[in-house]
């Protein structure tokens, strides 16, 4: 070890000069917020979701003779996919006559296109007349 130069044991906070830390901590940060926000928006549909966050460290030796080793670092975040839904349509011909799938103007769920709605899913008022959504 050189003169005049200080080592220390290599540490988590210490590895690229601590910026490995801050970034996963970022990162940490990052998917604790995704994951609220996906069962905000999900609800009941959220239910057994998991965020992950993988950290892999490799320390490999880079030379025998010098006795150097390198430290590589990775941060891999996954988080949940959109819950799979079903919705219905029902089968038709479009003015061109070519075969197409139907679902109402206001959009489709999991009710029988056919059947009329009063309000979508998130409240808004469908026009009995037109099936459009008001804004």
């Amino acid at each position: 070890m050189g003169q005049g130069t200080q080592f220390v044991p290599l540490t988590v906070d210490l590895i690229d000069e601590g910026e490995f830390q801050d970034d996963f901590n970022a990162e940490l940060k990052s998917l604790q917020i995704a994951l609220a926000k996906f069962r905000r928006q999900w609800g009941e549909k959220s239910k057994g979701a998991k965020a992950v966050l993988a950290v892999k460290i490799t320390l490999s030796v880079e030379s025998h003779d010098d006795g150097a080793y390198a430290i590589k670092t990775s941060i891999e975040s996954k988080i949940p996919k959109r819950p799979d839904t079903v919705s219905l349509a029902i089968e038709g011909q479009d003015q061109n006559d070519s075969l197409a799938l139907f679902v109402r103007t206001s959009g489709s769920d999991r009710d029988d296109p056919r059947q009329s709605k009063l309000a979508t899913r998130d409240g808004r008022t469908i026009d009995p007349a037109t099936g459009e959504v008001f804004e």
